[in-house]
């Protein structure tokens, strides 16, 4: 474990990207082989679930040391890293225990249904017999996830190295359920593995985003432009050993949508790229409406028929068990033509010049799509977000100026510092909220916010405070729709911080009434 908390500190002290990959494959070179399995799953962002709460770890260390409670959580909302603060709170002295990376996660786990009484004992005896830096690297494997500042393809870029596999390969064998277990670890990194690939989807290829069209994209007749849907992102893997429905996340989304796979054997074998729509007869409908099929573990006959879901087909990345992702993509179409309900092909727009394709972004939400996806016809399917042949170009943002009303504290390097706002707008005389943001601002904004809302807390709701009216933001966000959540009764898709409107006085803000204008 000593080894993985070296690790973890080096690489949340180096802020070059190429440099912590060098540090994660030294890592891989040196780790022993028990313990790479569990180390890669928490280093690509997983974790074992949360084994007991922040809070109670600031209790169990206080009552250990005889300070008071106040003074720990105090130093936490200055630190704003629960593992950090506690171990700071011990004496720097020399381990007594081994402690062994895989030894400790696998105790986790024994102990997670336990009585928290026993939780306690073992944790409280483990910091009695460890050092600082140790009892850091602990608490992270309690807390459930660490970050360390790198995306999962740079840490798989790092494993690439030490293992010698392409990281395409890797990612693709990653993809679906793996656990961190030894024989999980061994097929991921064998060289001669010709496994099958089961009902796994492809890594997606993600276009990269563009603000205008300028010379690069030019002739149009080397591009295929299509509409933006506005829905779910979705792998079909349609093969002889099963078909399943993967959402951009890794998620299995098939329960949620029955009519889609029951009519998948309509297809032939592959595997297909598209976009999952809720559909009426007049086409596609708001992504509201779509949510109301997420997340549920059976989807009723009442909810099949009052929301229909297709898939708009716009790729094929595997036919009858051939990979195809390196033909270009004008033959890769030619593979999903002909189609039948719930599938559809997005068909290319027929756009002639710069212009008609502005005036066609311009009106997008009049079409019920988010904007356009221009993609090179001889361009292969590749892996993640790769600069070149796919580019988006979406309509402009919808934009409020609305009042913070609450703000949390943010972690890591902006511990310390409101981060994190709830925002609302007027109804009457009275702010009701509509959204929350943390991300927008630079780190000088951040500090200025601050100090401001500082002088107008108010009330305390745990971590988040309360602040009376003084700051005006302007925030972006995609669209904007009906919502029980918020008392305002409304919910912004995708909402951002846009500007900081320090010359706007508050009473100025928009109302609810210009909200639902937007609906």
């Amino acid at each position: 474990m000593r080894l993985f908390g070296q690790l973890l500190q080096a690489c949340l002290q180096e802020p070059k990207t190429l440099q912590k990959i060098s540090l994660l494959s030294d890592y891989f070179n040196e780790e022993s082989p028990e313990n790479m399995p569990m180390a890669l799953h928490f280093l690509m962002g997983e974790n074992m679930g949360r084994f007991c709460s922040g809070r109670q770890l600031r209790e169990w260390a206080a009552q250990l040391l005889g300070l008071p409670d106040w003074l720990v959580d105090e130093s936490y909302e200055a630190l704003g890293d629960n593992s950090e603060t506690i171990s700071l709170l011990f004496p720097n002295k020399p381990s007594s225990l081994a402690h062994d990376l895989k030894a400790v996660c696998e105790r986790i786990q024994q102990l997670k249904s336990e009585p928290i009484d026993v939780k306690k004992d073992w944790i409280i005896d483990v910091w009695s017999k460890s050092s600082r830096d140790d009892i850091y690297t602990f608490n992270k494997l309690l807390g459930g996830g660490i970050r360390i500042g790198a995306s999962k393809k740079n840490v798989l870029k790092a494993l690439s190295r030490t293992v010698h596999l392409d990281v395409d390969i890797l990612e693709q064998r990653l993809l679906g359920t793996w656990e961190p277990t030894k024989i999980a670890y061994d097929a991921l990194v064998n060289p001669d593995d010709i496994a099958g690939k089961g009902t796994c989807p492809y890594p997606f290829f993600l276009a990269s985003p563009i603000q205008d069209v300028d010379a690069t994209l030019m002739p149009f007749s080397d591009w295929q432009i299509e509409p933006k849907w506005d829905g779910i992102r979705a792998q079909l893997v349609h093969r002889q050993e099963g078909t399943q429905l993967w959402s951009r996340g890794n998620d299995l989304i098939s329960d949620q949508f029955p009519d889609i796979l029951d009519s998948a054997s309509e297809l032939p074998y592959g595997v297909y790229d598209g976009e999952v729509l809720a559909w009426g007869a007049d086409g596609p409908q708001p992504f509201a409406d779509l949510q109301k099929r997420l997340n549920r573990k059976k989807v009723t006959r009442q909810l099949l028929a009052s929301i229909p879901c297709i898939m708009m087909l716009y790729d094929c990345l595997e036919f009858e068990g051939v990979d195809v992702r390196e033909q270009a993509l004008h033959e890769r179409c030619k593979k999903i033509r002909d189609l039948r309900p719930p599938f559809y092909t997005s068909n290319p727009l027929t756009l002639n010049g710069v212009s008609a394709l502005n005036d066609y972004v311009k009106n997008a939400r009049n079409n019920r799509v988010e904007g356009v996806i221009i993609k090179r016809l001889s361009s292969a399917y590749k892996s993640g977000r790769v600069r070149g042949d796919w580019w988006k170009l979406k309509v402009d943002p919808l934009l409020l100026d609305v009042v913070i009303m609450y703000a949390q504290k943010g972690k890591g390097i902006r511990s310390g510092l409101f981060t994190d706002y709830t925002f609302g707008v007027w109804d009457n005389n009275q702010l009701v909220p509509i959204g929350k943001a943390y991300s927008g601002l630079t780190n000088d904004e951040i500090k200025q916010v601050h100090q401001i809302l500082n002088n107008h807390l108010t009330d305390r709701f745990g971590p988040v405070r309360g602040v009376s009216p003084c700051v005006v933001l302007e925030v972006a966000f995609d669209s904007i729709q009906e919502s029980p959540r918020h008392k305002s009764g409304l919910a912004l898709r995708f909402p951002r911080i846009n500007r900081l409107r320090l010359d706007k006085p508050v009473e100025e803000a928009n109302s609810l009434e210009d909200a639902r204008a937007l609906c």
